[in-house]
């Protein structure tokens, strides 16, 4: 049992027995921790799916759009890196140094991004997929064969009468 650990001082008693069965992060031992872990797992994909659904637009393009500057970054940071002498000194990296670093950092950050906006782009597709097969299955509305009904048609006007 963890209680020991607890650095009981002399003429303590240990925790209550329902608290060494949940354990000290208090949740019960009853349910499996892989079961927690998907349910969390359906939720947060719940949550995506729900804000894709809402917001693909403005999703597909921040990731463009931060994929595409971390690449500029990159560019311009090997542009400062080729530019640079080695005789420039700096402390305590040096310029040429740092202008590598920037550049490799930002090469792998526009990578990540576009990954990112691949899986997104999936998921995206998964849905249109379902969505299209929802609609194959479900018949489309007929129109109806009645005529809708008209208007009445209005009355002729009187004749003028002599003067």
């Amino acid at each position: 049992p963890f209680w020991p650990l607890l650095n009981l001082h002399h003429g303590q008693k240990p925790p209550p027995l329902a608290f060494r069965e949940q354990g000290i992060t208090g949740m019960a031992r009853s349910e499996p921790i892989f079961s927690r872990a998907s349910r969390a797992l359906r939720a947060k994909r719940e949550h995506i799916e729900e804000n894709i659904v809402s917001d693909s637009t403005r999703l597909i393009a921040e990731q463009i759009t931060a994929a595409v500057l971390c690449a500029l970054v990159a560019g311009f940071s090997y542009m400062g890196f080729v530019g640079t002498e080695d005789t420039c000194p700096d402390h305590p990296v040096t310029l040429k140094g740092w202008f590598a670093g920037m550049a490799i950092s930002h090469l792998v950050a526009a990578v990540l991004f576009s990954l990112m906006l691949l899986a997104l782009l999936s998921i995206f597709d998964s849905q249109v997929k379902q969505m299209r097969a929802a609609a194959r299955e479900s018949p489309a509305p007929s129109p109806s064969p009645t005529p809708s009904p008209t208007p009445p048609a209005p009355a002729p006007a009187p004749a003028p009468t002599p003067a």
